[in-house]
């Protein structure tokens, strides 16, 4: 069971491609068995077996907020009004849909309607949480869907989704590299862009920043072929730097991680004090506010139909 089997199953279900994918592991505790809720020791660890849940907006138009879930595995299907949920303790899978989606609107979080799709290789009763696994994978993508179905904006002091309103906390990392000479950001010699972005997602980060540089956009130059060495996800092109951030937006918002491109520099190169070329606010000679303004453009234009990234200046 891995990534493409999740898109699989919800493309043949729902007959269109999902919005959001995730994927939460079954765990083993090598020490404790039910005492960390009684404030005991566990080490629990996670196994290899996992469950995968793909989601995406609902297709029709409909006055309620109703979940569509799809138990790959079982072959059924139940819709969930999140706003009559209905009662608990159905004895069926679909009360740990029900419980988590209940406990998230408890916690303040306004979930989008939407159809998931979810299987796993967890083993149902053996005592390695696939309940758990369950939850968290959906878990997941009810909290990733609102930020995947809207744009960003800002209301008063707090950045909100649009358009419920519903503020988000940004926890960002930076992805440097691609604003140097390079024109690809560092870790790409050596491991996938999918890889990379599996590791930031496991952090429980929610966004990755992105430099680079006006050259790069303007240029699109074909990076090293040991610069790119690790990079092998399907449907990749390395031959452009542009291809190569193509792939890392593709692998970053495709796990539900946000993208803020930061136009970093003009020329490539270092920034900063013993940068080779004095590097302006927007213009550099060789790079007038008319590049500038044309790069931020480019992106706006390739990536409009991704409401996942962003652009900074």
């Amino acid at each position: 069971m891995n990534r493409s089997d999740a898109v699989l199953g919800f493309q043949q279900t729902f007959g269109r491609a999902p919005t959001v994918v995730t994927r939460a592991p079954g765990r083993v505790n090598l020490i404790g068995e039910h005492t960390d809720y009684n404030d005991g020791f566990v080490m629990p660890a996670a196994i290899g077996f996992a469950t995968w849940t793909a989601m995406g907006p609902l297709a029709d138009v409909d006055s309620r907020r109703l979940l569509r879930v799809f138990a790959g595995n079982k072959s059924e299907q139940v819709e969930i009004d999140l706003d009559h949920p209905g009662p608990p303790l159905q004895r069926h899978w679909s009360d740990y849909v029900r419980g988590i989606a209940v406990e998230l609107e408890r916690d303040g979080h306004r979930l989008a309607p939407g159809n998931a799709w979810f299987a796993g290789d967890v083993p149902d009763g053996a005592g390695v949480s696939s309940s758990a696994a369950l939850e968290m994978s959906v878990g997941l993508v009810l909290l990733f869907l609102p930020l995947a179905c809207a744009w960003l904006s800002s209301k008063d002091k707090e950045i909100v989704s649009s358009p419920d309103g519903h503020p988000v906390r940004l926890r960002c990392v930076n992805w440097y590299g691609a604003h140097q000479e390079l024109f690809v950001s560092g870790g790409l010699e050596l491991r996938s862009c999918g890889f990379i972005a599996d590791r930031i997602q496991s952090i429980g980060a929610n966004c990755v920043r992105i430099p680079l540089s006006v050259q790069l956009v303007r240029d699109n130059p074909r990076p090293l072929e040991s610069s790119v060495a690790g990079v092998n996800d399907s449907g990749c092109n390395v031959s452009t730097a542009m291809g190569v951030l193509d792939c890392q937006i593709r692998e970053l918002t495709s796990r539900g991680l946000m993208v803020i491109l930061n136009s970093h520099n003009s020329q490539a190169g270092w920034v900063g004090v013993y940068e080779m070329v004095p590097q302006g606010l927007w213009h550099l000679p060789g790079y007038p506010t008319s590049d500038w303004l044309a790069s931020l453009t480019t992106l706006a234009s390739r990536y409009r139909s991704n409401p996942w990234w962003w652009a900074s200046t």
